[in-house]
């Protein structure tokens, strides 16, 4: 709640507590890693407490990725999440997010691509991916207006109670 409402040191604080008594508890280091990222503090040593405690988690990939997207290293950003989907092949959130650090990259085509796999998908992410897809489209493929607009009325066609609730982030 804490990062929710603003609050970065205390979540900070409160998730370095938990770490110190549990730790294998991965969602702590989740909320480390976002205070940390939000107070604009270096992320390594919780980045190598997670590869020490957890070894085999999926999640440091994943901070490691989040953390080169907040400071806008967007080939370490693909890589990370590049390396984390292959271990998840399923894995939406990542996907989503991998089609943002292409799309910043400068690789319109891969982020569309990328795009589509979840377009035609069921997950929470179809949504926004038919809004994101809709805008590359017209925007890169002047051809493509037509498409773009079908996927555009297809995103918005999709019931609310799927749609994935949008945070206050500055990522596309």
């Amino acid at each position: 709640i804490a990062l929710e409402v603003g609050l970065p040191q205390m979540a900070k604080e409160q998730a370095e507590r938990v770490v110190g008594d549990m730790p294998a508890m991965l969602p702590a280091y989740g909320f480390l890693v976002q205070a940390q990222l939000d107070l604009l503090e270096p992320i390594d040593g919780t980045l190598g407490l997670v590869h020490r405690n957890v070894p085999n988690s999926a999640l440091g990939a994943y901070l490691a990725a989040r953390a080169s997207t907040k400071e806008k290293k967007w080939e370490d950003a693909i890589k990370g999440y590049a390396e984390l989907l292959e271990r998840e092949p399923g894995n939406v959130h990542a996907e989503y997010h991998l089609t943002h650090a292409l799309h910043r990259s400068g690789d319109f085509d891969g982020a569309m691509a990328s795009l589509k796999k979840i377009v035609i998908g069921n997950g929470p992410y179809r949504a926004l991916a038919g809004n994101d897809l809709a805008y590359l489209l017209a925007e890169h493929q002047p051809d493509g207006l037509e498409e773009a607009y079908a996927v555009a009325k297809q995103a918005l066609a999709i019931p609310r109670h799927i749609k994935v609730r949008l945070q206050a982030t500055n990522e596309w």
